[in-house]
């Protein structure tokens, strides 16, 4: 079962997206708490990047899942958050070669 975050989750999580984007826009995050069979939570957070001329540095996804992890730890909120990146099929990434 999904429902939508409350606006306090929603914002402390765009938040922290919005400091690790590198320079790239992303239309607005799409961000609902998953219920697993054994009632267990968790955060799914769905970011559509917009086309970009700039590579996306996969290393900087990574930086941005621990910094959103640590803000929901220091917030009191235990559930595992999980980033799903969105990205536009002629978008570059950086270290990545497309197949001719």
């Amino acid at each position: 079962m999904k429902y939508e975050a409350d606006e306090q989750t929603k914002e402390l999580i765009e938040s922290v997206v919005r400091k690790h984007l590198d320079g790239h826009e992303i239309e607005p995050c799409n961000i609902v708490i998953d219920v697993d069979d054994d009632d267990v939570e968790s955060i799914e957070v769905g970011l559509c990047y917009k086309l970009s001329s700039r590579p996306v540095d996969p290393a900087k996804s990574l930086d941005m899942l621990s910094a959103i992890s640590r803000a929901l730890l220091d917030s009191g909120d235990r559930r595992t958050p999980y980033v799903e990146h969105y990205f536009d099929d002629n978008q570059e990434i950086k270290g990545v070669r497309r197949a001719c």
